[in-house]
Formats: structure tokens, C-alpha cells, sequence
């Protein structure tokens, strides 16, 4: 089982099933830019079981000027234990499944 979660800067949410990998197209869409990986990102908590993932955010949202994704910036340090000093801006999206399913993107 595979899926996202994409985390708005609003505070809101929205989770979806996944049965092939997001290209780079549909990723874009999602975070409304060029994509980036978040870094030292690599697992989440779904329905109380942790699993892998990778986790994209907008390339120039700082640029741009997108809001401050509260939400996404508390979990990336409660994922990585706060060893960075950085938030992230703008809509964020957690893809997450299995090993091999991450490896793909």
C-alpha cells in the first residue's frame, strides 16, 4: 500500500491512495512549483505505522513568497529531531509506501 498526503500552508490536509509512483508532473501540480526534496525527510506515521517515505516541497516557495507550512515544518523536525534550522513554505507533499515504492521516485 502506497499513497500521499499533501500538507497545505493553510493548515489543512488531504490524504490519497496510490497505485504507481507521482511523476514529476503530477508533483509539480501539487506543490504549485518546481519540485524539491526535503531533506533528511524519510519516514512518516500512517494510521499509527511508520513508513518510508520522501517528502517534496516547492523549489522557490521562499522566493515566491508562500506562507510558512507550520504544520509540515513541525513534523520535518519531529522526523529528523530538529537537527536542521530551516520551515518550509507553501503546500508540501509526503509520498509514502513501501522500499522498493520510494525508491521509484
Amino acid at each position: 500500500m502506497a499513497g500521499l498526503i499533501i500538507i497545505k500552508a493553510d493548515g489543512t490536509s488531504e490524504r490519497r491512495p496510490l497505485e504507481t509512483v507521482p511523476d514529476h508532473v503530477m508533483l509539480h501540480d501539487l506543490v504549485g512549483g518546481y519540485i524539491e526534496l526535503v531533506p533528511h525527510w524519510n519516514h512518516v506515521t500512517v494510521d499509527g505505522k511508520v513508513q518510508r517515505c520522501a517528502v517534496f516541497c516547492d523549489e522557490n516557495g521562499k522566493v515566491n513568497g508562500r506562507p510558512i507550512n507550520k504544520i509540515a515544518t513541525g513534523l520535518w523536525y519531529s522526523a529528523i529531531n530538529g537537527i536542521v534550522e530551516d520551515y518550509l513554505v507553501g503546500d508540501i507533499v509526503i509520498v509514502w509506501g513501501n522500499k522498493a515504492f520510494i525508491s521509484r521516485l
